[in-house]
């Protein structure tokens, strides 16, 4: 820290007006005149990520201020510093449009057990796209799991053993601003780790006027993600527009767009929308509080923000075969679903069949590496992959769960279902065959970890009524050292209620707060 200018007024252990240095360490307040050039050096406590400068007038009397050079000095940390940061040094936060990301220590090898979160915080408004540069990429091999050392990239696809392209491109969220990146290496082995250039494409939100038109209010879209918005907005379009939207293929396998719309409203007209509206390609008009345009020359409204999503390998429409039919008769294997790590698409319908290893095999354990398929509250009515047992598993799912081969039958079949609309990243599940296991299942496996930033918790059985003498455990691990606070937002919640919640409930350990009845609407 370098003074520049410094003139607050003196007093006696500085009890009028002051700059206090550090607002956890008292000591710290300075006051009165510092001659320019003056440095001073600040120190972050153990364990902290941020520090405090306070400043403080009494409304007295009045100075000049102060002016302050302020400089973080990189590597200047010693070893018990790191220690105290929880070994999480290794976090990057990226807001410029050009830099970089390696692992801990390149270009020597990284160390085991890392975990570190790289965060790309959007530099402009007319970003809305990152391209990686892949300089150097050597992970410890995990023969094509994922699940040793790996980079999950902001699609949460992950990458080892060097399977990548030479560079990537990726969105960011139409509601967010920043995209995460996560490395993590286990507790054996090691490599040189990665180089990474981060860059964030200037104008790549490719909002354009298409032309040679005379319209001011055309656009098109020639990007895998961007927006159409009415004339003026979020100001109110005028009277007699007409405005023509385009959207180009931004991809081959490119067959279906979603229009998300996140702001409507156009002069409602009852039944046919015969006068301000937005005419979509199947000749379909919307117009109301749902979304519009083209004046007619009396009204006018807000009008609509809409963010348009190409969907990718969006050009299936059958069931598949090949990756989508899926068989293991081993007693170690991976089921997932078409496209993994890409998002399955529309209309599948595929069998995954477990054949027994050999005849001592009754249970086999489902570890749940990546589970997100669309949701749906009605009891897993539109995606969902469907167990042996006819439960149903749609949502976010982690951890692992016991499964046991129909009674009689050396096979166990597992169908997956989405339906046209919607999809999501889909699954990865480990199985593995436990031999001798003919009579030994557990009354309940329900235990979870969660170690994402959004994932689901639910009974045993669910949707299903769950069972008695149940004892489940759900952990939820910090995502990062900034993130504190945990939301948990109920879909369903039907427990068997008693005065006190003594019989059925779910126990919040930090509050010892106990829940039990029945809720109706989804609460936070």
């Amino acid at each position: 820290m370098i003074i520049v200018d410094f003139d607050l007024e003196e007093t006696t252990g500085c009890r009028g007006d002051y700059l206090d240095l550090n607002v956890e360490i008292s000591g710290q307040k300075i006051c009165g005149s510092l001659m320019s050039g003056t440095e001073k050096k600040l120190k972050f406590l153990p364990g902290k990520r941020s520090l405090t400068l306070q400043f403080k007038s009494d409304g007295v009397n009045h100075r000049k201020g102060f002016m302050i050079q302020l400089k973080q000095i990189r590597n200047s940390c010693s070893d018990e510093d790191i220690r105290t940061l929880g070994g999480r040094d290794c976090d990057q936060h990226i807001d410029r449009f050009i830099d970089r990301i390696t692992t801990p220590g390149f270009p020597g090898r990284y160390g085991p057990n890392q975990e570190c979160v790289f965060s790309i915080h959007r530099a402009d408004s007319h970003i809305c796209q990152v391209e990686l540069e892949f300089r150097v990429f050597d992970l410890e091999p995990s023969w094509g799991r994922c699940d040793k050392d790996f980079l999950e990239l902001p699609n949460r696809s992950r990458l080892c053993d060097g399977r990548h392209k030479d560079t990537q491109r990726f969105d960011f969220p139409h509601d967010k601003n920043v995209l995460i990146m996560k490395f993590v290496s286990d507790s054996y082995g090691s490599g040189t780790g990665f180089d990474i250039v981060v860059r964030q494409l200037r104008e790549s939100c490719r909002l354009a006027v298409v032309p040679p038109s005379r319209r001011r209010c055309d656009l098109e879209v020639v990007t895998v993600s961007g927006r159409l918005l009415s004339p003026d907005f979020p100001n109110d379009y005028g009277p007699n527009e007409k405005c023509i939207f385009s959207i180009r293929r931004a991809d081959p396998t490119i067959c279906s767009v979603v229009l998300d719309i996140n702001k409507f409203d156009l002069e409602s007209s009852i039944g046919r929308c015969n006068k301000d509206y937005l005419e979509l390609p199947d000749l379909t008009r919307i117009c109301g509080t749902y979304n519009g345009k083209s004046g007619d020359g009396y009204g006018s409204g807000k009008g609509f923000e809409i963010y348009v999503n190409q969907m990718l390998d969006s050009c299936g429409g059958s069931p598949s075969s090949g990756k989508c039919n899926q068989e293991i008769a081993s007693y170690i294997g991976i089921f997932s679903s078409p496209s993994y790590p890409n998002d399955y698409s529309a209309n599948q319908r595929c069998t995954y069949t477990l054949r027994k290893a050999d005849s001592s095999v009754c249970v086999v354990e489902l570890d749940f590496h990546q589970f997100d398929i669309e949701f749906s509250r009605d009891k897993c009515s539109r995606d969902f992959l469907e167990l042996p047992d006819g439960t149903r598993l749609c949502g976010m799912i982690s951890g692992s769960r016991l499964v046991e081969f129909p009674v009689g039958s050396d096979s166990a079949t597992f169908t997956f279902y989405s339906d046209n609309y919607g999809s999501g990243r889909g699954f990865e599940i480990s199985v593995v065959q436990r031999k001798s296991s003919c009579g030994s299942v557990p009354n309940v496996q329900c235990n979870q970890v969660i170690t994402e930033e959004k994932d689901n918790i639910r009974t045993p059985n669910y949707p299903d009524d769950y069972p008695p003498d149940a004892r489940c455990e759900y952990e939820i691990r910090r995502l990062t050292l900034s993130t504190c606070n945990v939301q948990l937002e109920f879909l369903e919640f039907d427990v068997e209620a008693d005065q006190g919640c003594k019989a059925d409930f779910l126990e919040i350990e930090s509050t010892k707060e106990r829940l039990c009845g029945y809720q109706q609407q989804p609460i936070r």
